[in-house]
């Protein structure tokens, strides 16, 4: 469960575990947006082109390690001191969207480890749906699969891929819920609480 509001988030994990279910902390971390309290703490320099469909959010240079992970730390020490077992970090598979710097595969790859470096620091996991279209060396570094849901009724996001890799590698399968998703562009993604 993805909780919208940082300040109920807490209590949200709390319920998940008491009924026996796995509190996901979701986190964009390959955007910047102008409405998260730690807005500021982000350079100019590393922030991109807006994100087409989501007012108020830019992408973020996932090459300056120096720079985002400092924050992205500070953001899951947030999601474990509310309970939360694993961070989702969204928007950090899209080196091919037009983001205004010259992203690679690899540079995704990079940053992607680097987040699972620090959430297993703090005693997080990642689902691997942050790997989508990472391919193997991304997939590797993973310990479970996620199957993202949007939307009112929990219709299934638009990455019929996104469940294949748990096939060739097994592990579990999470599934993801957003509660009061954003406005979807045409092609339904995350919404989330950090």
């Amino acid at each position: 469960m993805r909780p919208r509001r940082h300040t109920r988030a807490g209590a949200a994990a709390a319920s998940l575990r008491a009924s026996g279910r796995h509190a996901i902390c979701y986190l964009s971390a390959g955007s910047w947006e102008d409405w998260r309290s730690d807005a500021g703490a982000f350079p100019d320099r590393v922030t991109g082109r807006p994100l087409s469909g989501w007012k108020g959010e830019r992408w973020l240079d996932t090459r300056a390690l120096k720079v985002l992970l400092p924050i992205m730390g500070t953001r899951m020490d947030v999601c474990k001191a509310k309970g939360f077992e694993a961070v989702d970090p969204d928007n950090v598979d899209r080196y091919e969207n037009g983001t205004g710097f010259s992203l690679t595969k690899a540079d995704s790859t990079a940053y992607l480890r680097a987040l699972l470096s620090l959430a297993h620091q703090r005693g997080l996991s990642i689902p691997s749906d942050a790997e989508r279209g990472q391919g193997r060396p991304a997939h590797r570094v993973q310990g479970t699969d996620q199957q993202g849901l949007c939307g009112p009724a929990g219709a299934p996001l638009d990455h019929p891929e996104e469940s294949r890799p748990g096939r060739r590698h097994p592990r579990p399968v999470l599934t993801s819920t957003a509660t009061r998703p954003r406005p979807s562009p045409p092609r339904a993604q995350h919404s989330g609480a950090l």
